[in-house]
């Protein structure tokens, strides 16, 4: 278990859509130019995506822009909104996770080895992430203010 998703749910919750993608994408490109930014570091590189946790990183991609676009929706005002986003986008993560491996290890394998044993992990990650995400917009309002405005 990683606190990737937790990281991929709110930076789409916080910075939307577009940005939210794009920041995953820049994610996604470090690793696979070689920076050790994955969940089993030294390794990266392109050799990292003919491993098991492809599909679920390249999850990533699509997760944090249905949490990002269901937060431009207001989905992000209430915290049973906002969890029900990050459920969404964790379904994502877990469905792309689930296919890559299920190609690979069959249907049955794959939702034991790779989805099953993450349900309830998962489940604490998306109340945590929807909790932080005031925090999240205040560190961002801090940034977008400049240095002379911050307290």
């Amino acid at each position: 278990m990683t606190l990737q998703p937790f990281a991929v749910l709110l930076v789409g919750a916080a910075l939307g859509s577009k940005r939210g993608a794009l920041a995953i994408l820049l994610y996604i490109f470090q690793g696979a130019s070689g920076l050790p930014v994955f969940a089993n570091p030294p390794f990266g590189g392109l050799a990292y995506f003919a491993g098991p946790t492809t599909g679920y990183l390249l999850g990533f991609l699509p997760a944090a822009y249905i949490v990002g676009l269901l937060a431009e929706r207001k989905w992000d005002r209430r915290f049973l909104t906002t969890a029900a986003a990050m459920a969404l986008g964790q379904i994502t993560i877990l469905v792309c996770g689930f296919a890559w491996m299920a190609a690979g290890l069959g249907v049955k394998a794959a939702f034991f080895i790779g989805v099953a044993p993450f349900i309830a992990g998962d489940v604490l990650k998306i109340a945590l992430a929807a909790v932080a995400l005031p925090g999240a917009w205040r560190i961002l309002r801090s940034i977008e203010a400049g240095p002379t405005e911050r307290v």
